[in-house]
């Protein structure tokens, strides 16, 4: 009696050992798991750091843009207030016909006012195209990270029996591993290179945007060779 229950006992414990040494690769899978989900995770840290970077590259394009901006504006509206300041002291110096004198006051200084709106136009041009540029730049960098971010681990078990054909589900996660890597390599070189292209795109917007000033200042210095020609001829004293 003594010896049938201690067979009824044992029987379940060497069946449990025989079935559980029989299986290692089944259990195996799960430490595949447990190594390659913080091997995931440290390619999408180190990723996700170069994604910041980027962004931070693209904000400090934006604003050495604006500086830019700046330093051109001051440069072409300087050029113009020395030229109606020049002007201004010729038609203070002429002897003339003081109407014709006054005339020419008004056209200069209207035209000044008309050239502060060509320049607010050029600086509106400068801030759509900018805008439209940072928008793409970071929409691109945003629908890249989208993409990286769905690398996923678990649906390496889908439709797959892990007691049945473990090795497959291992195969699946070490492919996987790989495969992230990979992405995450790609992954750094778009990021530099959507950058890169933000910033020759922001070459051009530049240039643009200073042929623009460019014109106002000569459509500025031609309306005052006019004038000039005028306080010569039309008021009578020439200079």
């Amino acid at each position: 009696m003594g010896d049938i229950l201690l067979q009824s006992i044992l029987l379940p414990l060497l069946v449990v050992t025989f079935t559980t040494a029989q299986r290692p690769s089944t259990l195996k899978v799960i430490d595949d798991l447990r190594y390659a989900d913080p091997y995931m995770r440290s390619h999408r840290k180190l990723v996700l750091d170069e994604l910041h970077a980027a962004r931070l590259n693209a904000s400090d394009l934006q604003s050495e843009m604006i500086q830019l901006m700046a330093n051109q504006k001051q440069r072409y509206v300087e050029l113009a207030v020395d030229a109606e300041k020049a002007l201004g002291g010729d038609i203070d110096r002429e002897i003339g016909d003081a109407p014709c004198l006054g005339y020419l006051r008004n056209i200069v200084e209207n035209n000044m006012y008309m050239a502060g709106i060509f320049f607010t136009n050029c600086v509106d041009e400068l801030d759509a195209k900018l805008d439209a540029e940072t928008n793409s730049v970071y929409g691109e960098l945003q629908r890249d990270e989208i993409s990286f971010m769905r690398g996923k681990l678990l649906d390496a078990f889908n439709r797959e029996n892990m007691v049945r054909d473990p090795e497959r589900i291992s195969e699946k996660l070490a492919a996987k591993t790989v495969q992230y890597q990979q992405l995450s390599t790609t992954a750094m070189a778009q990021w530099s290179s959507i950058v890169g292209r933000f910033r020759d795109r922001l070459v051009t917007v530049r240039s643009v945007y200073e042929q623009c000033l460019i014109n106002n200042q000569n459509l500025l210095q031609l309306i005052f060779d006019n004038t000039k020609r005028q306080l010569s001829r039309i008021c009578r004293h020439g200079l």
